[in-house]
């Protein structure tokens, strides 16, 4: 059997985190910490409102957000293709391929800021500041916590995936399913919050694209299940005692095995034209120097950015720790009546105690040489089991 199928969707829910950013802000909205005024100017419902100390240099308030005036939704061509096959032993085999490209995606940056450091040199003459870190009395700063949203990202996802399953019978079912997936994007993925989705040089925001974060390139998953008392061979035809004994009981069970997500090397560093922005930019990298050593980061690749430049090395270019996962359950429902039952549950998660790391410290900012850069981090719960009995009536 062969199937597929193409769809166009619009990112029409932008328009809520826009506006609430932009709700959070003056002149829609004022926060203030004001603590009670003794006589003879207390606070009083007339004068406790009025605008106060957070304004520029010219006593307008600042916002913290902005959103480009040509601001576009953003949509996502979507196809699928897939061919299955009936196989003998009630197995069917399925291949899929995947294709997913979005257009007008949302970048978020801060405007009007330079590198750490001393300025960089411009045609033999040293660059200015877009605007000044002291402000003339008649201009503004520029803001330090303010962001601007634009839509000219766009990704591209492709993936290939197998899958083979075994259907129920004689009470046992499984399937597995592998996938290759290659997802790239200019930074959209996970919209606008939080420093890491924030790009590096707002003059450049084509440097964004990469690997897209939190995407693994190869994962598989297998599922199983086993219910007893199924088939003539599975004790259906058993009565009696020993019926009741075998009969009912479920055994299911998970195994996942993944590459590892996508991280950026990052140098934690104030941008220089205003102290509060405090951004993690990339590093550089060092050349001939391999990216990993024994499967780790190799901290001698990385070093900070020179005074007034950039880092040179692109984003989620280090791919973090693989992760495996075993997990099981056990149990049977008995039933006395038509009202009155007990269920009775045994869950076992991480069975082999398998330690899993979600990344690596990948922030040069946190030590250089003997420092915790490359140290695996994150590690996952432990193995753990646990009994569950419930009685209803």
């Amino acid at each position: 059997m062969v199937r597929g199928g193409i769809g166009i969707y619009y990112n029409t829910s932008v328009y809520q985190s826009l506006a609430s950013s932009m709700a959070q802000q003056y002149p829609f909205s004022h926060t203030y910490n004001l603590s009670d005024k003794t006589a003879p100017t207390p606070i009083t419902m007339e004068t406790g409102l009025i605008p106060t100390a957070a304004t520029g240099a010219s006593g307008v308030i600042l916002p913290t957000f902005g959103v480009a005036p040509n601001f576009k939704i953003g949509s996502a061509n979507i196809w699928q293709l897939a061919i299955q096959q009936n196989l003998k032993g009630n197995l069917v085999a399925t291949v899929t391929y995947n294709g997913d490209q979005a257009i007008h995606q949302p970048q978020t940056f801060v405007p009007n800021t330079l590198p750490n450091g001393t300025l960089p040199v411009v045609n033999g003459q040293t660059a200015s500041y877009p605007c000044p870190v002291t402000a003339p009395a008649n201009s503004l700063a520029c803001p330090g916590t303010f962001t601007y949203e634009v839509s000219g990202g766009n990704s591209s996802l492709q993936q290939i995936q197998g899958q083979l399953q075994r259907r129920f019978r004689s009470g046992i079912s499984a399937n597995v399913v592998y996938s290759l997936t290659h997802n790239i994007d200019e930074g959209s993925v996970g919209g606008r919050g939080g420093g890491g989705a924030l790009a590096q040089d707002w003059m450049n925001l084509n440097l964004e694209r990469a690997n897209s974060t939190g995407a693994r390139r190869h994962s598989l998953a297998l599922n199983w299940q086993y219910s007893t008392g199924v088939g003539t061979r599975g004790g259906t035809l058993v009565n009696g005692w020993k019926g009741q004994l075998i009969k009912n009981w479920t055994v299911t069970g998970n195994m996942t095995v993944s590459s590892g997500a996508f991280f950026t090397v990052s140098d934690n560093k104030l941008y220089d034209d205003n102290s509060s922005i405090n951004v993690n930019y990339r590093a550089n990298i060092v050349p001939g120097q391999p990216l990993y050593i024994d499967g780790h980061p190799n901290a001698a690749a990385f070093v900070a950015p020179p005074a007034g430049q950039w880092g040179d090395s692109g984003r989620n270019i280090l791919t973090g720790p693989m992760t495996f996962g075993l997990n099981s359950q056990f149990g049977r429902i008995f039933r006395f009546d038509e009202r009155r039952s007990m269920d009775v549950r045994f869950d076992a998660n991480n069975i082999l105690n398998h330690v899993n790391f979600s990344g690596y410290n990948t922030n040069l900012g946190s030590g250089v040489g003997a420092s915790t850069f490359g140290i695996l981090t994150g590690a996952n719960p432990m193995r753990s089991f646990s009994v569950i009995v419930r009685f209803r009536f």
